[in-house]
């Protein structure tokens, strides 16, 4: 359904890629405020750095909306043709993986100007954003470990719950079931994600720091976001590649239990995105 799953470290490729790889309309066209806004988060700019961003985000999503949009509507136009019946794993297997693949391709796009745009911070701001990723490193941690395991658990089922009836409407009992059982049985991987983090934050904050090419900012920002089973644990990918294994056959069990209704609602949501993008195209 939508790209997920993906820890975006450096802040401007995540301002500039949520600005880019939204399909909610209006999300899309209001992205330039609210990218600005996410990265006045970690650090103040100077008008400059604001002129340069919007600059550089304008037409990024010029670029996106001419070459990336026509493909998500016929990815998603295809998924309305397909969403009548039981979904097999293999299919929610290729959705996802064409999605990543949709997310890898904005995203490389994306990296010489958010290689540009790094390469003008200096070290007051480089240290705003040491402070801003700290933050959220104890906030991922607190989260991550509040309460015994199965808290942990039933408040990771809510969240797959809510993600769902946002598309279906109220799931009953038996199908909630089949989620919290997939919940109980993803592999743990908090200490992990963590390192994840850190190991990028670091690497993208000493990259900045040393002043380099752009092509070498281009080249470690590739590596760092996008090739990262080039330099991952390989019993980290295991366990998250088991995740998404986990989740794909909930998914697939739970499209065989839906009612009539809750498929109209399936499709109503894709339908919807459908026309927004069209709507955006068009407006270019």
């Amino acid at each position: 359904m939508r790209a997920r799953w993906t820890n975006i470290i450096l802040l401007a490729a995540a301002a500039l890629l949520t600005a880019a790889c939204s399909v909610s309309r209006l999300a899309y066209l209001n992205a330039p405020p609210l990218a600005l806004w996410y990265v006045g988060g970690y650090f103040a700019m100077t008008d400059a750095q604001k002129g340069f961003f919007r600059e550089r985000l304008s037409r990024a999503m010029a670029w996106h909306r001419s070459n990336e949009l026509p493909e998500y509507r016929l990815a998603i136009e295809r998924l309305v043709e397909t969403s009548d019946g039981t979904i097999p794993v293999d299919d929610i297997r290729a959705t996802y993986a064409k999605a990543r693949n949709f997310y890898h391709r904005a995203l490389e796009h994306l990296l010489p100007d958010v290689a540009d745009f790094v390469l003008q911070l200096d070290e007051e701001q480089l240290q705003q954003v040491e402070k801003k990723f700290a933050a959220e490193n104890r906030k991922f941690v607190d989260e991550s470990v509040k309460g015994p395991a199965d808290e942990r658990h039933a408040r990771l089922a809510k969240k797959y719950i809510d993600q769902f009836e946002e598309w279906t409407g109220k799931l009953a009992p038996e199908q909630r079931a089949i989620l919290v059982s997939a919940v109980t049985r993803l592999p743990e991987v908090t200490e992990e994600r963590l390192g994840d983090r850190r190991y990028r934050q670091l690497e993208a904050l000493n990259l900045v720091r040393s002043k380099p090419s752009r092509e070498k900012v281009v080249a470690e920002l590739k590596r760092l976001l996008i090739d990262t089973d080039t330099w991952r644990r390989p019993e980290y990918v295991k366990k998250m590649r088991e995740r998404d294994e986990r989740i794909f056959e909930a998914v697939s069990e739970l499209s065989a239990t839906l009612t009539p209704e809750q498929r109209a609602s399936v499709q109503r949501k894709l339908r919807g995105y459908v026309k927004d993008i069209s709507s955006i195209i068009a407006s270019s």
